[in-house]
């Protein structure tokens, strides 16, 4: 919650904010409060990542991604349908910048590979 008092001011026109929509009722009730809070600037693109449909936080969001309108995904797998929406996302923004996902450092500046290092 800690946003509203700072990083809130970083929000310009390029923002894209990803929020992850809580599966659990109590947690969700805070995301409400958070996704109303973002939507009431028009800086920034929200969008919303859910397992399963929610209406009310359709209506805050400029973008929704969800995985089903009717059934609730098993705990087990609810975090990689975010993480797997949000790995889509940053590939193809990056590729639409001109960068390679798989090689972002062509001049070998920062490997993706360690080097130098022994396993003992």
């Amino acid at each position: 919650m800690g946003f509203r008092h700072g990083p809130k001011s970083l929000l310009n026109s390029k923002t894209l904010i990803l929020y992850f929509l809580s599966p659990n009722p109590y947690t969700k009730q805070y995301d409400y409060d958070m996704l109303n809070e973002l939507s009431k600037s028009d800086k920034q693109t929200l969008a919303v990542i859910s397992d399963k449909f929610d209406s009310k936080a359709a209506a805050f969001a400029d973008k929704y991604f969800y995985a089903s309108r009717d059934e609730e995904m098993p705990d087990a797998f609810v975090t990689f349908y975010p993480l797997v929406i949000s790995q889509i996302i940053a590939v193809l923004h990056s590729l639409k910048l001109g960068m390679t996902p798989d090689n972002p450092f062509p001049d070998g500046s920062v490997n993706r590979v360690v080097a130098g290092v022994t396993i003992y």
